[in-house]
């Protein structure tokens, strides 16, 4: 999500820095975005904020569970305010890029040891398979009553 997030404040920071209306950014890069509830929850939350107060619209938005983050949101109202609208933006995009970067570090790390847990569990469960089940029918034949 962080990477896409990412992508997205990136292509509308620069139709902004080209001069096209936050609007007409918005949809277009909505357009190009995969997340289509990220593309059509976010001209909603920007026009929410524009007709009213835009830290209360930013609450609102945040506490209604909206898909656009809260960092995200900041940006686009901003962006709609500010003298140099895409500046906002690619600090958002800079924090998202980043904390991708951060989960697929993580999973870089993570993968191996899960990997090899999963295979030497799966080993240690397939010998333990082989050694044991013919054992304990082993005893379960020795116990039956007319084995002796």
């Amino acid at each position: 999500a962080a990477a896409s997030y990412a992508r997205f404040s990136r292509r509308v920071a620069w139709m902004l820095d080209r001069d096209l209306p936050l609007v007409d950014a918005l949809h277009l890069a909505g357009t190009l975005d995969r997340d289509a509830s990220l593309a059509a929850s976010a001209p909603s939350a920007v026009a929410r904020s524009s007709s009213g107060n835009a830290s209360k619209a930013a609450s609102n938005e945040t506490s209604s569970k909206s898909s656009v983050p809260p960092l995200l949101l900041w940006a686009l109202i901003r962006s709609s305010d500010d003298a140099s609208p895409g500046a906002n933006l690619h600090f958002a995009a800079d924090v998202y890029a980043r904390l991708a970067a951060q989960q697929a570090e993580r999973w870089r790390r993570f993968s191996p040891t899960l990997a090899a847990a999963l295979l030497g569990g799966s080993v240690v469960l397939a010998y333990s398979l082989a050694v044991f089940v013919p054992i304990i029918q082993l005893l379960i034949t020795l116990a039956e009553p007319g084995a002796g």
